[in-house]
């Protein structure tokens, strides 16, 4: 196992027969670094066999090609395919969800009183008011001083709101981790 793993850790390929006893090799390694460790062996056998447990782990579970190309293979050269392979569904997808707003588009441009079917005659209102041309502030008016006291107020507060959402932070980073494999 030892001259297999030289092998592969120098980037070398070795003969296919050799590569096929690579997995029963790796086994029976952690078998004897099991029982020597459970008996009580010297450390440095124990030591020994470990480490030929973790380069053995490192080459069995590598990642055999780069994310990087197999993930442009993916976007430049399968994902393209699938889409031609599957161009019925993707047209009949894309139809569902471009139809239905050409017609509520071509609804509002013969009957405006159609956009309160979608939204609250309230906030149609506030939209109007919003980009009417008389309304020459834009946002909420208020002073300049009310701006500086608001970015005193962050920059006062922003210690205590960072420790306070220290665990969002570490929830997202396990979001992150399980799919980012």
């Amino acid at each position: 196992l030892q001259a297999l793993l030289e092998e592969l850790e120098k980037g070398k390929t070795p003969p296919a027969t050799q590569l096929q006893q690579f997995p029963s090799l790796f086994r029976k390694v952690c078998h004897f670094h099991a029982l020597a460790q459970e008996r009580h062996y010297s450390s440095f056998l124990v030591d020994y066999l470990g480490d030929l447990v973790v380069r053995a782990h490192q080459q069995m579970y590598r990642r055999k090609t780069p994310i990087a190309s197999a993930l442009m293979d993916f976007i430049v050269r399968d994902f393209p395919a699938l889409i031609r392979a599957e161009r019925l569904f993707v047209l009949l997808a894309c139809a569902l969800f471009v139809v239905p707003g050409l017609l509520l588009f071509a609804g509002g441009l013969a009957a405006p009183e159609l956009v309160y079917t979608v939204i609250e005659p309230q906030q149609a209102h506030q939209m109007e008011s919003m980009y009417d041309p008389a309304n020459r502030t834009i946002g909420s008016a208020r002073d300049s001083d009310t701006n500086w006291a608001m970015f005193g107020f962050y920059i006062q507060t922003w210690p205590n709101w960072y420790r306070s959402h220290e665990h969002c932070r570490y929830q997202l980073g396990h979001v992150w981790f399980l799919y980012s494999k």
